[in-house]
């Protein structure tokens, strides 16, 4: 589905990308959650999930004007386990909530359901 959206979008475009559901940072980098994702470790986090950074920018390469809605900053307990487990292993690599983005284009708006780092 993201990569139909992707294509069918113009240079003279809006994008809307709107999503509610499970997000998670790991490293800095936020990732969308589907609900049959199996996260048993940060190693399958980049398979069994998608960046948010990968649909931001396919959406500034394409679009005028790319407008996300993020309603993710979620207490969620994937990211939760991940944390626990991952702890002392590396540096606080799953937190709460979503990390900040870094947007490419000046017309893009990113909102949150919540600041960076706190869950909704």
């Amino acid at each position: 589905a993201l990569s139909e959206f992707s294509r069918k979008i113009g240079p003279d475009d809006t994008a809307l990308f709107y999503y509610a559901g499970h997000g998670m940072q790991l490293h800095g980098e936020n990732f969308l959650v589907g609900t049959d994702a199996k996260l048993e470790s940060e190693f399958d986090v980049p398979a069994e999930t998608v960046a948010l950074s990968e649909i931001i920018g396919a959406m500034e390469k394409r679009a005028r004007i790319s407008m996300v809605f993020l309603d993710a900053c979620r207490n969620n307990p994937l990211a939760e386990r991940l944390t626990r487990e991952v702890e002392g292993a590396t540096r606080g690599a799953a937190t709460r909530g979503l990390a900040p983005i870094e947007t490419q284009g000046g017309g893009t708006l990113v909102a949150f359901a919540a600041a960076p780092g706190q869950v909704a």
